[in-house]
Order: structure tokens, then sequence, then C-alpha cells
């Protein structure tokens, strides 16, 4: 199991985090951070999953408490949102090649009630590294600022600024790639269920490859 290093760059905890969250965290030295207020569209309560009729957005709906810390918003279920969002991770990837090993543990975080946004994100994002067999550092979670960070990529969980994680695209294995060719940027969840644990070597090449 390999440890993340934990003093070179900052960013937001997102919703599982997209493949280049991932490859800059493990590879680029991250840390992660729950500070600042809680924005509309970014991917704090958003990731990309690949299904069959192409990439579809799965979002985590919360109280309406826009401009409020993070750490203070609050899961909506109002409806079966959980649910909703597990089927539709089941059916993009009931085909894939890791599906049947890594589903159980998504199905526990999904059927488990989070009071805080932060605390669901938290939750999953630490099974997704026990997966890929990445040991995340306790005190990774709660930093609040960027003192000792070389780099401040917090924005970079806003869509319109991902790009400045500086990842290379790396294709790999994707099940609907005979479809659509190979998608670029989606949820680390579609690396994980079709590559398992030689994900991390994907992440790394896109972290290298980015840095020459």
């Amino acid at each position: 199991m390999s440890d993340i290093s934990n003093n070179k760059s900052l960013q937001t905890l997102p919703y599982c985090g997209c493949v280049d969250h991932w490859a800059r965290l493990i590879y680029g030295g991250g840390k992660l951070t729950a500070d600042g207020v809680y924005q509309r569209r970014t991917f704090r309560s958003r990731t990309i999953i690949m299904s069959a009729n192409g990439p579809l957005a799965i979002t985590v709906p919360v109280v309406a408490e826009y401009g409020k810390p993070y750490r203070d918003i609050r899961l909506n279920y109002d409806t079966d949102w959980a649910t909703q969002h597990l089927r539709a991770i089941m059916s993009a990837y009931s085909s894939s090649p890791f599906y049947e090993y890594f589903i159980d543990d998504f199905e526990r975080v999904y059927n488990t009630q989070h009071e805080f946004l932060v605390d669901f994100n938290t939750k999953i994002m630490s099974v997704i590294a026990e997966l890929i067999d990445v040991r995340i550092p306790q005190d990774i979670w709660q930093t609040d600022n960027s003192e000792h960070c070389e780099e401040d990529l917090r924005i970079a969980i806003e869509p319109k600024f991902q790009h400045l994680l500086r990842t290379s695209e790396v294709p790999y294995y994707q099940v609907f790639s005979d479809k659509y060719g190979f998608v670029p940027h989606l949820s680390i969840l579609d690396l994980i269920f079709n590559m398992g644990r030689e994900s991390r070597v994907v992440l790394r090449t896109m972290a290298e490859v980015s840095e020459e």
C-alpha cells in the first residue's frame, strides 16, 4: 500500500473525484480540504460516469444553503437519490471487469445515510483509496490552509478549471469504448471498475507524462 504525500498541492474534497483529481492527489503530492463555501455545479456534489447512453452526471442533492460553508451543507433525502446513484453505477459498470469485486463496498456507502455532504464524500473517497491500495494520512481531510502547500488547486473543483490539474490524457479500457471511443476526465469510478488495482498505473502515467 502506498502513502499519499501531503505537502505539495491543495485540492477541495470532491464527490468521488475524477481521474485527474486522483492523479494529482496520489502522484502530485496532494492534500484535501473541506474549507470554503459551497457552490452549485461543482465536483463537490457531482461526478461523471460513463453509461450506455454516454457520459452521465450524477449529482447529490443538498439542502439549499448555497453560500454557506461547505462543511455545513446537509444532504437532502427527500428523494431516494442514493439508490438512484447506486443503480446508475450498477447499470453503467455491471459488465466491467472488476464490477463484482468492488460493487459491495459502494453499496454499503450508499445504503448508509449521512447528515453532511462532507461526511459522505469523506467516506466514499476513503473507500476508493482502499480499493486502489492507497493509504491517505488521517489529517489530509481536515486542513484549512495552504500555508505549507506549493500550489493551491482548490478552484479545480469547478469543471471549467479542471485543466489546472495539468494531467495528461492516458487511454485505458472502457466498457463502451467500441461505441464512443475513449472518453477522458471521467469519475474515478470509471477507472477502478474497468481497471481494478491497475488504476494506479494509469494515474501514475497521467501525472508523470504531464511533468515531462
